[in-house]
């Protein structure tokens, strides 16, 4: 991250769904022209995923997972 892209810290926040609707409207045009926005993205959304399995599952989860 270099500081100068003001979408740099969006990334989670649009993933877990917390950006309002005028700042998620504009993180997504922002991703249309920014390769390294959408790899973030793109890494991230695994994580937000094993985040819900937990919400459901709690740690019992991970007994399973090993």
């Amino acid at each position: 991250m270099t500081g100068t892209d003001p979408f740099e810290y969006d990334d989670g926040a649009y993933v877990l769904g917390a950006l309002d609707e005028a700042e998620r409207q504009a993180f997504e045009a922002h991703l249309e022209t920014c390769a390294a926005c959408r790899a973030r993205v793109a890494e991230l959304r695994d994580t937000a995923a094993l985040l819900d399995v937990m919400a459901v599952y709690g740690l019992a989860f991970l007994d399973r997972w090993e």
